[in-house]
């Protein structure tokens, strides 16, 4: 079996460190019941008035992650099929696919997208994502920067997104045809535990335009496995007649 070789370099990005999200505040619009107040009449006495304290903010606190008492996932454990399904986009209708996913995953269709399907092993805790019926005038590289876009703002800060890095290169498919693609990995903490998650968009066809978005999502610890994972992918996904 071949494996997919990544051609181009990797530019590293900075961590997102205190900045993997906003929160904004409320503005409490306050006013007077009956209007404006009328002025004390001369001579009155003045109404001592007091300034009401603000109430403390209280300060965002990022998650601290609890360790996943999960075994490693070993490659050794795993075997590659390829699997056939079909996806159905707003734009494009339907497209049929081919992928090379590990034997014994479940086909599952994400709930309310169409274009979309998961693999899940049967722990719950690993999957690969799939989409087609994408747009078809958007390129790799686009694609890339809008999803680092979203992320940011999308995430909560308690979360503690981190970006290690991303990539815009090319990598062999199995026929040994270079596919132009672009990945970002990060990790956040969505529950107790941190995932691990790699993001890859990837052009099967003659140009740059991203007809496949895939990523592999699993535990830290198991990140060498999940780059086979999606390098598997990446070299097998076909969009078949």
């Amino acid at each position: 079996m071949k494996k997919p070789i990544l051609v181009s370099g990797i530019v590293m990005l900075a961590l997102v460190g205190g900045g993997g999200g906003y929160v904004g505040g409320q503005v409490l619009d306050q006013r007077t019941s009956g209007g404006s107040a009328a002025p004390l009449p001369t001579g009155s006495p003045g109404t001592p008035t007091t300034t009401p304290k603000p109430t403390p903010s209280i300060p965002l606190i990022r998650k601290t992650p609890q360790p996943n008492p999960l075994p490693a996932l070993e490659l050794a454990d795993l075997d590659f099929k390829n699997r056939n399904f079909t996806v159905t986009g707003d734009v494009v209708g339907q497209v049929k696919l081919s992928i090379k996913v590990p034997a014994g995953w479940q086909l599952t269709p994400t709930k309310d997208k169409p274009s979309e399907v998961r693999f899940v092993d049967e722990s719950g805790e690993r999957a690969i994502r799939v989409q087609s019926a994408l747009a078809p005038d958007t390129s790799v590289k686009d694609s890339l920067q809008g999803l680092v876009t979203n992320l940011q703002s999308s995430q909560p800060y308690q979360n503690n997104l981190q970006t290690l890095y991303q990539a815009e290169g090319q990598v062999k498919d199995d026929d040994g045809n270079l596919r132009p693609v672009a990945t970002l990995v990060y990790t956040y903490i969505p529950g107790a535990t941190t995932r691990y998650v790699i993001v890859r968009f990837v052009a099967t066809g003659d140009g740059t335009v991203t007809t496949v978005s895939m990523s592999v999502t699993g535990l830290p610890k198991e990140k060498s496995v999940l780059e086979k994972i999606l390098a598997e992918a990446t070299a097998s996904v076909r969009i078949r007649d």
